[in-house]
């Protein structure tokens, strides 16, 4: 998306520390952004995928991109937040690699890199709590030229601070369906890097070195899934992304993710999220 900068796996959007008062109330959020939140004061509520969680003082939340939640507080509630692009692209990313837990006590040490991540970023405070106005394609475009703008010094640390907080949840998150067979590795790197081409099983297999049967049998053995599958997913993925992050039409969206029919690629989306392309965007840009 971002392709005339140096590359970090890692894009801070947002961060900085407000206090709700009963207002922090937001239905059906689904952002193409990592969250993470410390809690400081007060008590909220976020119903994550049909779960209700309790936020509470000196804890650490994450919720992963894509991922559908609902925000609510009664009362007053102060914290930290901090929204993250994570543009990791290569082989398997780590939320299809571990399921995360999403609430972590936190120690002294993520506290004191919270508050520096929010002193070394003092322009990436949000204006407004409403997640209309920071989650559409013209504020995340704003927040990643901010970040592109910084000094060197700058991002190197915001970056390695980053890394750290998000490390905390990796130290205890459940290894789920993943492989570390370099041939599977290959091609779902070579199937993020072309999906708005055909992905014919032959060519996969060639990646893998293997043939297509024995492709098909690698992944349904290490992933649970049919090559064809995976594509489907990650494509619906990309899709999620550029709804919510560009103007593009659906038409051009389907074709930029590899879909020559228009028809077929809202069939595919709705029965994987429940919603039409365009009632995917109007609901976002309605939150």
């Amino acid at each position: 998306m971002y392709e005339n900068r140096m590359y970090f796996p890692l894009i801070l959007l947002n961060v900085g520390r407000i206090e709700m008062n009963a207002n922090w109330n937001f239905p059906r959020l689904c952002s193409p952004f990592l969250r993470i939140y410390y809690v400081e004061h007060g008590q909220a509520t976020v119903n994550l995928q049909g779960v209700e969680h309790t936020l509470k003082p000196g804890h650490l939340y994450m919720i992963p991109p894509f991922t559908q939640h609902s925000d609510t507080c009664t009362g007053v509630f102060t914290h930290y937040y901090i929204h993250i692009l994570d543009q990791t692209i290569q082989g398997q990313n780590i939320y299809e690699q571990h399921i995360f837990p999403f609430e972590l006590e936190a120690d002294e040490e993520a506290v004191r890199l919270i508050r520096r991540l929010t002193d070394i970023n003092p322009h990436s405070q949000l204006r407004q709590s409403t997640p209309s106005t920071y989650d559409n394609k013209h504020a995340i475009n704003e927040a990643v030229n901010r970040f592109i703008q910084k000094s060197n010094r700058q991002q190197y640390e915001t970056q390695a601070i980053l890394m750290m907080l998000i490390s905390r949840f990796y130290n205890q998150a459940i290894l789920q369906n993943t492989s570390n067979d370099d041939r599977l590795i290959r091609v779902q790197r070579y199937i993020r890097q072309h999906l708005n081409i055909p992905l014919p099983l032959d060519e996969l297999a060639k990646q893998a070195a293997v043939c297509k049967d024995s492709l098909i049998r690698l992944f349904r053995r290490e992933l649970g899934i049919t090559p064809l599958d995976y594509i489907l997913n990650k494509r619906i993925e990309q899709a999620q992304l550029l709804l919510l992050t560009s103007s593009l039409s659906v038409k051009e969206i389907a074709s930029q993710i590899g879909f020559s029919n228009q028809s077929y690629f809202t069939a595919q989306f709705k029965r994987i999220t429940g919603l039409t392309p365009l009632e995917y965007r109007k609901q976002q840009q309605q939150v």
